[in-house]
């Protein structure tokens, strides 16, 4: 498979379920609005976490963003997309910027069961999805041990149902961080594979005083987001920041 431009980024995959998502990010069909929101809330000079980079599109964006003073960790537990990943940040130039980690990404550091997905890799996950064909294991860590103490400007977090997890791994970092954004998926059958649910990951981001609102990707707006709305709703990405 041919490497693809998109939005000016290099960036390829090795399989048919890349292809679909690279051609989809290409066509606009594939998160638009997420992506324009995550790369203006990206400063220069910052620092950007990349939880389930997958093939690095937003990983790239981030690291384009921040320039040759900031840095992007980008963490991707698959080590089959961890390969195309590293080799899109060389293919575009980001190894000053980018650090890519073969790590999962959740509560604290331990060695876990990682299912591989079944035709979209993109689903593979700590937790059993409804299709994988193959089941390793990964080492994984909490945000706030990767890093110590540093702070964050942008989080962008798609871990397949474990970002409630992964928030709880990350209070400290967050609550030391001035301003963060944060770009949360919410996916209500895959948090319940992980033993939450949508009011469990509301309430996380509650606690740590963020604003929460709805990404409308076909209208290219924010929408309200509350427990009843999101318990009949789909998979949605949440776009949060601190209250004023």
């Amino acid at each position: 498979m041919a490497d693809k431009s998109i939005d000016g980024l290099t960036i390829g995959g090795t399989t048919a379920g890349h292809e679909r998502y690279l051609d989809a990010l290409g066509d606009g069909r594939k998160e638009p609005y997420t992506a324009e929101l995550f790369a203006r809330s990206v400063p220069s000079g910052g620092t950007v976490i990349d939880g389930g980079a997958y093939l690095g599109f937003y990983t790239l964006l981030g690291g384009r963003r921040v320039g040759g003073h900031g840095t992007v960790v980008a963490f991707e537990p698959n080590p089959e997309t961890f390969e195309m990943l590293s080799r899109n940040v060389r293919a575009n130039g980001f190894e000053d910027r980018v650090v890519p980690l073969r790590l999962g990404l959740g509560g604290s550091a331990k060695r876990r069961r990682f299912y591989l997905g079944d035709g979209d890799e993109s689903k593979s996950s700590l937790f059993r999805p409804e299709r994988w064909r193959e089941v390793t294991e990964t080492d994984c860590t909490s945000l706030d041990e990767a890093l110590g103490g540093r702070t964050v400007d942008m989080v962008k977090l798609d871990v397949e149902g474990g970002e409630v997890d992964a928030l709880r791994g990350m209070r400290r970092t967050l609550a030391a961080s001035p301003d963060p954004r944060l770009i949360v998926e919410l996916n209500p059958r895959a948090l319940a594979r992980a033993g939450t649910s949508p009011l469990s990951l509301l309430r996380e981001l509650d606690r740590g005083g963020f604003e929460v609102a709805a990404i409308d990707d076909a209208g290219w707006m924010l929408t309200p987001v509350d427990a009843v709305s999101v318990r009949s709703s789909g998979h949605v990405n949440l776009y949060c920041r601190r209250d004023p």
